[in-house]
């Protein structure tokens, strides 16, 4: 099955996690899904709302097992895919920089998550997979794959707005330009500023 969800950064009147799947948006989500984005933080944002959602379906305490290639135990991950954690009804499995197996590793890593009980749940991120090789189509093959294209400089703005209202903080239009001229799309950095102008002024104020 090749379902590729082709996203685009949203405005700053958006206050959805910029560019999220329907699926996503709806808290659905099947056994396998592939994000490929090559700004590091949409990446952990996107992991960090699946992590909410498997939370959501499980008992509130679903704990994610997160591996990240090559540096990969593959006997800890087949064990990952087989076992569900007691009081839990999925074992979600997150798999960073899924793009860096290679070779053997590459088949390896197919056939485990192809023989993993039901109950397991995995969510595999690439920064920079190559779509031309049989690997990546092989990855679309198992479920959907969300593409978010590269973050144009006109696009910055509409993210450090999206990061402020994790803080419950509105930026005027000059703090917004500042921030984004400082930190441009090191979206890590604009959280961080955003973090401790919160910590200073406080939640729920205009900055």
């Amino acid at each position: 099955m090749l379902c590729v969800f082709e996203r685009r950064a949203l405005g700053p009147q958006h206050d959805i996690a910029m560019g999220f799947s329907e699926d996503r948006a709806q808290g659905k989500f099947g056994p396998y899904y592939l994000l490929v984005a090559e700004n590091p933080y949409v990446l952990w944002d996107a992991s960090e709302h699946w992590k909410s959602a498997w939370k959501a379906a499980g008992s509130g305490t679903a704990r994610v097992q997160i591996f990240t290639a090559p540096q990969v135990d593959f006997d800890q991950l087949l064990g990952a895919g087989a076992t569900v954690p007691m009081f839990e009804t999925i074992q979600p499995v997150m798999i960073r920089d899924v793009e860096k197996f290679n070779g053997k590793k590459q088949d390896e890593f197919l056939r485990i998550i192809k023989q993993s009980s039901a109950s397991t749940k995995w969510l595999l991120t690439s920064e920079d997979i190559d779509k031309r090789t049989s690997f990546y189509k092989a990855l679309a093959g198992l479920g959907p794959v969300e593409v978010f294209p590269k973050i144009y400089p006109d696009k910055i703005g509409g993210w450090v707005q999206h990061i402020a209202r994790e803080f419950e903080a509105a930026l005027s239009p000059s703090a917004v330009e500042l921030i984004a001229s400082v930190h441009g799309s090191d979206f890590f950095g604009v959280r961080q500023t955003v973090e401790r102008a919160t910590l200073y002024i406080g939640r729920k104020r205009r900055i």
